[in-house]
């Protein structure tokens, strides 16, 4: 799968780090950045190589009345260059829950496209947001 203009990592300022790449294409990193990228593809990030396991997504579809808001999980697998694995469950509820691994905290910020009412939707189709600080 090619890389699209919407993949991005968005830098914050702190110290600089190597850089990020999602299918070839560089992202300049700090030790603070937010990654977004396809579900269905690995991305890189400094050391790191992420790949989405599976995704739970039980937020209130739109066109729907929903007593709970719901909430989003996304298993990632984190490997680094030492060939150390981790398998993490990334949750947010109304607030991400920050995961350590690898040295790394991990925390979803977003999954698209948000669910709607009487429609599907494939892994191949939605991206990730991470928020990744060393």
């Amino acid at each position: 799968m090619t890389s699209s203009p919407s993949q991005s990592a968005t830098k914050a300022p702190s110290q600089p780090l190597p850089d990020a790449k999602i299918n070839g294409s560089s992202y300049a990193s700090t030790s603070s950045s937010t990654l977004t990228f396809m579900a269905s593809e690995t991305a890189q990030f400094e050391s790191l190589t992420l790949s989405v396991v599976n995704i739970e997504d039980s937020r209130c579809p739109t066109g729907t009345a929903c007593i709970w808001a719901g909430q989003m999980i996304v298993t990632l697998a984190v490997n680094n260059e030492l060939n150390e694995k981790r398998q993490i469950d990334l949750l947010t509820k109304r607030e991400p829950k920050p995961i350590s691994a690898l040295g790394y905290t991990f925390s979803l910020l977003d999954i698209t496209p948000y669910p709607k009412e009487g429609q599907s939707i494939q892994r191949s189709d939605q991206k990730v947001t991470l928020h990744i600080e060393k």
